[in-house]
Parts: structure tokens; sequence; C-alpha cells
């Protein structure tokens, strides 16, 4: 079965997206602050709270709400 999710505008979100971040996300755990329009290229989809994976340069892999992405056209 497979899941859909959507952006914070209502954009469906697929495998390999690339998306751009809201708003500024603190890292749990660190002391690190990911700043509003980051962009996060092939991104993953999964089921769950944290439905989305991307992988940056600096972090590794992060998981993400769809509520703090937007689409990327």
């Amino acid at each position: 079965m497979e899941v859909v999710v959507y952006d914070s505008l209502g954009h469906q979100l697929r495998d390999g997206d690339t998306v751009v971040l809201t708003k500024d996300l603190k890292l749990k755990g660190t002391k690190f602050i990911l700043k509003r329009g980051v962009k996060l290229k092939n991104i993953t989809i999964k089921e769950g709270i944290f439905c989305i994976e991307a992988r940056t340069k600096e972090h590794g892999l992060i998981e993400l709400k769809n509520e703090s992405i937007k689409l990327l056209r």
C-alpha cells in the first residue's frame, strides 16, 4: 500500500522530490538549526508522524513532518 503525503500547501509528495523548509527547525538532541529556505533533495516517504526522510551534508539523515516543508517545482 502506497503512503500518500502532502506538503504544507497541499501538493502531493513522492520519493525523489526536492523540497524546501518553510520554517527554522532545531534538530532534536543537537545545537544545530536548519534555516528556512534550505533545499532538501531526493526525499523518501514513509509511514508515521515524521513521514519524510532526507539527507543533509552537515547532519546526515533527518526525519521531518510534512507541515514544515513545501514542494520545489
